[in-house]
């Protein structure tokens, strides 16, 4: 492949493993390992274009691995795959964390299996050079304001609150409404999009109730007192029972389930062993 160079042996085995999944699935296949960054958006839009253009599928099958990164990043993903593609499939066989959850988000349906994990959607902003928590900071700063206003405050607190600085604390917050604002739309857009009538009663979802539920979802996975770690793990079960989302179950679909291992098991191999930051592979990269 052009970005990712693998040997002759394994591109063939990785082209097979897509070629199994295909027949499954009846979409495109794609795999993303690595964090989601800013730098790698041409590599990321010539590796989606070259597959997208010698295929007649409509739909994308996309497997991510990623400790997240850039919400901006993400954005510009969601907005590259639609341009080609009419349907997208998240595939979580391990983990997609922070912005890897809001890009899962997007899509038309979320694919899991009993130990998979997404994460807490805390924005990671870029600040010298490194990601760090918007939220931590924005949490921060209001436990110091409720102290001041309580008196409690101590001398190291009050330092610490003259140190922030209110330009980063509003740029901190944007990241976080930027997040819950590409949350709701993508949710209510795609995921939501037939979900037309209620379970209990027959009644007719309205678009309110999507936006409300969507809402709700965004808030419920940027609650840090609720998970208290960013990389925490948010499975199946909690996805399903305590924030009311649809989640493709792959322990009931036996033969994807293998595949999809199969398929991100040697991809993610080849690239530790390589020391790569950023694998990418579809049946049409070129190696």
């Amino acid at each position: 492949m052009s970005h990712f160079p693998t040997c002759d042996l394994v591109n063939n085995e990785l082209n097979k493993c897509v070629e199994n999944i295909e027949k499954l699935i009846h979409a495109d296949v794609f795999l993303y390992y690595g964090n989601i960054d800013p730098s790698y958006k041409q590599l990321f839009i010539s590796e989606i274009e070259n597959l997208a253009k010698h295929s007649p599928k409509e739909n994308l099958a996309f497997n991510i691995t990623t400790n997240g990164g850039s919400v901006e990043m993400v954005e510009v993903m969601v907005d590259v795959m639609r341009n080609f593609y009419k349907e997208i499939y998240f595939f979580v066989q391990d983990y997609a964390y922070s912005a890897g959850t809001i890009l899962c988000m997007s899509g038309d349906k979320i694919y899991m299996s009993y130990a998979s994990s997404l994460g807490p959607i805390d924005p990671q902003v870029l600040v010298n050079g490194k990601y760090v928590s918007a939220q931590g900071y924005i949490d921060q700063f209001e436990y110091i304001k409720r102290k001041s206003g309580d008196g409690t405050i101590t001398p190291v607190e009050l330092q610490m609150a003259l140190n922030l600085n209110l330009a980063d604390l509003n740029f901190y917050s944007q990241a976080r409404n930027l997040t819950v604002a590409l949350l709701k739309k993508w949710l209510v857009q795609y995921k939501f999009k037939d979900w037309t009538s209620h379970k209990t009663s027959g009644a007719p979802v309205t678009n309110d109730e999507k936006e409300q539920r969507a809402e709700e979802i965004a808030k419920t996975l940027g609650d840090n007192a609720r998970w208290h770690s960013h990389g925490r793990h948010i499975g199946i079960k909690t996805l399903q029972d305590s924030l009311n989302l649809r989640i493709e179950n792959l322990d009931n679909t036996p033969k994807l389930k293998t595949a999809i291992e199969k398929y991100n098991r040697l991809a993610i191999d080849f690239a530790n062993k390589q020391g790569y930051l950023l694998f990418m592979h579809s049946k049409k990269s070129r190696g």
